[in-house]
């Protein structure tokens, strides 16, 4: 299985609780992925392959809460139901650091999950992929 995720969200956060202090609102973005799936085995003729690809826009909510100037703590999820097609759902939390006000190093946790299912067809696709990981966040 190799699989290729890649997500661009815009995070709009209107609503404001104390000073600054607690934001929160919407997530709209675009997600896509490429799947390849194979099967290897000693017999050639029985090779297998398959691939599912996708891009499709994602909306959702996100939190964010600011003890301090320089930390974040962040929760935001989107996806989409594509009908018949499936399914995307794409949540995480952590923290942000933020050393410049439009750069944050990001320390999290997300969950993604997938459903793809071709109607003219048998083949059928769904998976969680779940983990820590790092990152990058740039605010303009």
């Amino acid at each position: 299985l190799k699989q290729d995720y890649f997500y661009l969200d815009w995070v709009f956060q209107p609503f404001e609780v104390g000073e600054d202090t607690m934001r929160f609102g919407f997530v709209l973005g675009l997600h896509g992925w490429k799947s390849e799936i194979r099967l290897f085995n000693q017999a050639p003729h029985l090779k297998a392959e398959k691939q599912f690809d996708n891009v499709f826009p994602a909306v959702g909510l996100a939190l964010d809460w600011n003890p301090s100037r320089y930390f974040t703590v962040f929760l935001q999820g989107s996806g989409v139901s594509q009908g018949a097609d499936g399914w995307h759902l794409d949540a995480e939390g952590g923290v942000k650091i933020s050393p410049m006000q439009a750069f944050a190093i990001v320390l999290a946790y997300r969950q993604l999950e997938f459903s793809n299912e071709e109607n003219d067809s048998d083949s059928y696709g769904r998976w969680t992929v779940r983990g820590p990981f790092a990152g990058v966040d740039i605010r303009f």
